[in-house]
């Protein structure tokens, strides 16, 4: 995916077209992010971000400052992502545009647990779950997966394990294979952390998935699942 967004990358500014070719740059961003290749995205983002503002494309800014967000939280900057992600929110909550919206605030509710806020994390995306109404659906994989983070982060072992199970099911059935590897890894991170055995189906599936979409595996105390 990376390559065909840098070939169409090259082909729009050939073409003199800069705005798509910032925007391919971003979108090559966001696969990198997942394969934890955290220096490229982070020049494509940067640059993406510069090409946008001098060509006053503001509309396709939001994007670019979603996944400076994300990639905020895989590098630790959790604090940074989150004031990025409510600036974004609250633009939204403006507009209505409920699915960016809705993707928006579930990038929120990963960095509100990763910054030792689960209680806000676990009140936003039900109230986002509920604001979105069916537009949730394509969504219904990741809100369980962040969902369940949040759980966990406040004792609801149970809770967190059976929301994990719903997210599986949910990425399973709308063919999400990364949203399928981020679950999986989770489980086995759960199951790890609670000194039992992970899911062999998990482990193997996971490791499946994780080589498919060019992402290295990582230690079990850090899972992957809390990329977003």
């Amino acid at each position: 995916a990376v390559l065909w967004y840098r070939r169409s990358q090259e082909t729009s500014r050939r073409a003199g077209d800069v705005v798509r070719a910032a925007m391919d740059g971003a979108n090559a961003a966001e696969v990198l992010i997942g394969q934890r290749r955290y220096n490229e995205a982070a020049i494509e983002l940067n640059e993406a971000r510069r090409v946008l503002r001098a060509a006053e494309a503001y509309p396709y800014l939001g994007f670019v400052e979603m996944q400076l967000a994300r990639l905020d939280v895989a590098t630790g900057n959790t604090n940074e992502a989150i004031a990025k992600l409510e600036s974004l929110r609250a633009a939204l909550l403006e507009a209505g545009d409920k699915l960016e919206l809705l993707e928006v605030e579930i990038h929120l509710t990963n960095a509100l647990t990763q910054a030792n806020r689960p209680d806000e994390a676990l009140e936003l995306i039900g109230i986002a779950e509920k604001a979105a109404g069916s537009s949730s659906d394509f969504f219904a994989a990741a809100i369980a997966r962040v969902r369940s983070q949040a759980l966990w982060a406040l004792g609801e072992v149970e809770a967190a394990r059976a929301e994990a199970v719903t997210g599986l099911s949910a990425a399973v059935q709308a063919a999400q294979p990364y949203e399928e590897a981020l679950l999986r890894k989770w489980r086995i991170w759960m199951a790890a952390a609670s000194g039992v055995r992970a899911d062999s189906v998990d482990l193997h599936r996971a490791e499946e998935l994780l080589r498919r979409l060019g992402i290295e595996a990582e230690p079990a105390e850090q899972p992957l699942a809390i990329q977003s």
